[in-house]
């Protein structure tokens, strides 16, 4: 078809479209009388327009895209064959090889003589060099800069050419699509996933830099002559931050439909989930060899519509015979997850994307499976085989030890003890087996060697059956499992086993001993895991007189624990730092007493909770060395585990409360990582540590990403721990501070004043974690102008602190510089001022000058001399924090 053709078909379309359905045949019957081949061409155009009706709100976009594609060839860039030879910026152009997202792409070599070099250059095409398409073309460019991976072509330079096109220089890749060079080498699935990981790794650091690809598919990821992934053509980007609509609105849409996710599709937003849908895709055609739709002579309006309504099949169910059970399961929910309809239901992250790769390939459950015992209970025994033939052997032979203990603790009780004092230790065994997992388990079928469930309702039963008159045993057996059930978050099972063992204990001994002592300190345990500290407290306190009355006294690891737990709910429970520092030291010196000067992990694990108790007090001098000693012994003891992993995420938090943001996240990255290599997704340990990155996102204001990391972190914790927590009510204080910072005022007085009322609920009235949502009140007062709230609020919070910290810390300088600052916006300068004055000076000496609050609070001091007129006393600002660093 001519261009006059294509420009009567248009006219025609449009003024048909004007018309009342019935009345359009007889119009295009005569409005075409005598010119058949344009009566088909108009037919054919009308009836994917007006298919396409009854789902899309604009049809006559949709018309104008239909044109746009159609009428491409006859508009192209008319220097597809003159350019070939021509001269641009010191390149000569020698061949075209391919279309870009926005122009065509030659192949180019250096024109001078100092060496050969060949490159890909990109020209916009001359039909799309509208305004808005040069500004998207430059966009590409400035985006194309910032992006250095070796996973992604690299940008070498950009301009304009003489006729006013713009264009830009990019390393060539001479390889193949990722699917061609798969099929050509005949990869493994191993090697196709390992190939995918580096395509992920790639996306992830675009991702991180604020860019979304948006039109990811196999001709955009090269395999070059060695190997190596290259992703091209980012040109259709759009930054994550960039409020420029325009470059992406309805009409100009630029994307690939075969691996276009369903939002895209429907012009919805386009997120890094956008990115994660095409990359499914990807991976669908990579290990079947097939897409998820056959979307082969369709209409356009088909294959939207397929796209986004239709569900695919399981890539198992597809795939050829040699590589069907290896996509089954894992595989296949890792796909599935990746190409959902819905983009908040896939990965939310490459990383995520990445570990569940990772945890394929080493055998670890993947969190697109289902949560399902069954699953994780399998995945639990292929890793530990050897240890859970051991554990199942233990406790079948419950069954038989019975016996054996029936009759001889009729005829000799000192040896029936010793036979128990055996079990314990079987017992320790098992328990430190099933603690190394951690997996959230839920029960599953019956059949011993089917579940580890099943194995331990099997114990339980056991235990109740037939071991009734022989209480030391059964009493210990209760014990173990509940531990057990403790470490797996099961905490309903954990309490009714520990508090049998307890009362069973107590029915055994009148007095004090050895064996009431720990059954005590166990279910102490499992109340402070579940937040219940004042009963805790109690028991443990209780534990320790029992301890403390035995032949061995505290020196042996159940009685140091119990005094190392009670220290650390001291201060965390009720602020009472001096008696945790007491008990905290005492037991790293029993420790000592046992161990040596060793390495051992107890005694790490006592280094990290004395350099806690001095971080909380914002003693950041004394924490360190602990700290640091406490993850090298860790290390070196346990090498990747989750206390080595705590210890790591504890240290980030100090490096973040003093400003070395940078170190923090490094930190706190790796921290997160050991701990889903270790343990499961929805663990404690994964939603603090998630919880733990989106602070630290909103200390450096990336408070969109610090918004998402802690709302992941919120849901997971919730699902722990129900609402009344102090880690729930901790994350919901800081996605108050996110609204805060950000000025949505309304919502952040409504979850400060909630989580304030929570506060209340959870510690003492005298906590100096109670001043935390007063302070953000203060502040939220503060920046909305309600200074004698601020006031209020300030007072208080600092009252709070003064009382709890050190009077030298950063947290006491904090609310009271903040104090000040709301008493001098009420005109009260000179009360405010000594108070301003010393909050600054307590800041710059204890977290240093450049940190954030600290240079806040320098601000307010400038406003408050204004204010005040008296400007002149900012040079004794100057000059007292000059003499304070030299």
């Amino acid at each position: 078809m001519d261009n006059y053709n294509w420009q009567t078909v248009e006219t025609i379309i449009d003024e048909v479209l004007e018309l009342p359905i019935d009345e359009r045949e007889e119009f295009l019957l005569e409005r075409c009388k005598g010119n058949g081949d344009l009566h088909n061409e108009v037919t054919l155009l009308l009836a994917s327009i007006t298919e396409s009706e009854g789902w899309l709100e604009h049809p006559e976009k949709y018309k104008e895209g239909l044109f746009d594609q159609a009428s491409q060839d006859l508009s192209s860039l008319s220097t597809n064959h003159s350019v070939i030879g021509t001269k641009i910026g010191s390149y000569i152009i020698t061949e075209k090889i391919g279309e870009g997202g926005m122009g065509s792409v030659f192949l180019a070599e250096r024109a001078d003589e100092d060496f050969t070099h060949e490159v890909a250059l990109k020209i916009i095409q001359k039909h799309r060099a509208t305004d808005e398409n040069i500004q998207r073309f430059k966009k590409e460019q400035q985006i194309l800069a910032n992006l250095k991976h070796p996973g992604i072509a690299q940008l070498y330079d950009g301009g304009v050419t003489d006729d006013g096109f713009p264009f830009i220089i990019m390393e060539y890749i001479d390889g193949e699509p990722i699917t061609e060079y798969c099929q050509q080498k005949n990869c493994s699935v191993k090697q196709k996933i390992e190939l995918f990981k580096k395509v992920l790794d790639a996306v992830q650091y675009a991702h991180e830099n604020l860019t979304i690809h948006r039109d990811l598919k196999p001709d955009n990821i090269l395999i070059d002559q060695q190997g190596n992934v290259k992703i091209l053509d980012f040109g259709i980007s759009k930054l994550l931050d960039d409020d420029d609509f325009s470059l992406t609105k309805t009409g100009t849409q630029i994307l690939t439909l075969r691996y276009a996710s369903p939002e895209q599709i429907k012009n919805g937003n386009i997120t890094t989930a956008s990115d994660f849908y095409s990359l499914g895709v990807i991976l669908y055609k990579l290990l079947t060899g097939q897409e998820p739709f056959d979307l082969d002579d369709l209409t356009r309006y088909q294959v939207e519509q397929i796209i986004v309504e239709k569900e695919p099949e399981l890539p198992s169910s597809v795939a050829g015979k040699d590589v069907k059970e290896k996509l089954k399961g894992d595989l296949d929910a890792i796909i599935m997850k990746s190409i959902r309809k819905e983009p908040e239901s896939r990965y939310r992250t490459a990383s995520d994307f990445l570990s569940d790769l990772h945890n394929y390939d080493e055998g670890l459950p993947v969190s697109a499976r289902d949560d399902s015992f069954r699953y994780r209970s399998e995945k639990f025994m292929r890793r530990h085989h050897q240890g859970i033939i051991i554990a199942t052997g233990i406790l079948i032979g419950i069954s038989a030890l019975i016996g054996f203990y029936t009759w001889r603790i009729t005829q000799e009780r000192n040896q029936a003890q010793l036979e128990a004092q055996k079990a314990e230790e079987v017992a320790g065994f098992l328990t430190d087996l099933f603690s190394q997992s951690n997996p959230y388990f839920e029960e599953s079928e019956s059949g011993l060697n089917q579940t580890l469930g099943s194995i331990l309702r099997y114990g339980s039963d056991k235990i109740d059956d037939e071991l009734q008159n022989q209480p030391e045993i059964q009493a210990e057996m209760k014990s173990v499992i509940g531990d057990v059930y403790n470490s797996l978050g099961e905490f309903a099972k954990a309490e009714t086993l520990l508090t049998d063992a307890l009362e069973l204990q107590k029915q055994i001994s009148s007095g004090p001993d050895y064996a009431q002592a720990k059954a005590m300190r166990n279910l102490a345990f499992l109340y402070q895991e579940q937040g219940r500290f004042s009963e805790a407290e109690s028991l443990l306190t209780k534990s320790i007189s029992y301890f403390e009355q035995t032949e061995e006294g505290l020196e042996n690891q159940p009685a140091i624990s119990a005094l190392n737990h009670l220290g650390n709910l001291m201060w965390f429970n009720k602020g009472d730092y001096d008696t945790a520092d007491s008990m905290l030291t005492k037991a790293l010196n029993l420790r000592y007493t046992i161990h040596g000067q060793e390495n051992h992990a107890h005694v790490a694990k006592n280094l990290n909770d004395l350099a806690t108790l001095f971080h909380a007090q914002g003693l950041y001098d004394q924490a360190r060395p602990y700290y640091r000693q406490s993850v090298e012994m860790y290390q070196e003891v346990l090498g990747d585990h989750p206390n080595t992993a705590i210890i790591m995420s504890n240290y980030s938090a100090l490096l973040r409360e003093s400003g070395q943001l940078v170190e923090a996240e490094e930190q706190q990255r790796a921290s997160l990582a050991m701990h889903r290599k270790l343990t499961d997704e929805n663990s404690i340990d994964v939603a603090l540590g998630i919880g733990s990155l989106g602070h630290i996102k909103l200390e450096q204001k990336q408070f969109n990403k610090a918004d998402s990391l802690l709302n992941i972190a919120y849901q997971k914790l919730t699902k722990l721990y129900g609402d009344q927590h102090p880690y729930v009510s901790r994350t919901r204080l800081n996605l108050g501070r996110i609204n805060l910072r950000t000025g949505n005022y309304d919502q952040a007085f409504e979850i400060l004043n909630q989580v304030n009322e929570e506060y209340k609920q959870i510690y003492p009235p005298s906590h100096p974690r109670t001043s935390d949502p007063l302070f953000a009140l203060g502040l939220a007062y503060l920046e909305t102008g309600q200074t004698k709230k601020a006031e209020e609020m300030l007072k208080k919070a600092h009252e709070i602190r003064l009382s709890g910290y050190p009077s030298d810390g950063w947290r006491v300088a904090q609310t009271k510089s903040a104090y000040g600052f709301s008493l001098s916006q009420q005109g009260k300068f000179e009360q405010a001022d000594s108070l301003l004055l010393n909050g600054y000076h307590k800041l710059g000496n204890s977290i240093g000058l450049d940190y954030p609050f600290t240079q806040t609070v320098k601000k307010w001091l400038e406003t408050h001399y204004n204010n005040w007129e008296k400007p002149d006393r900012l040079q004794l600002i100057e000059k007292k924090a000059t003499e304070d660093n030299l």
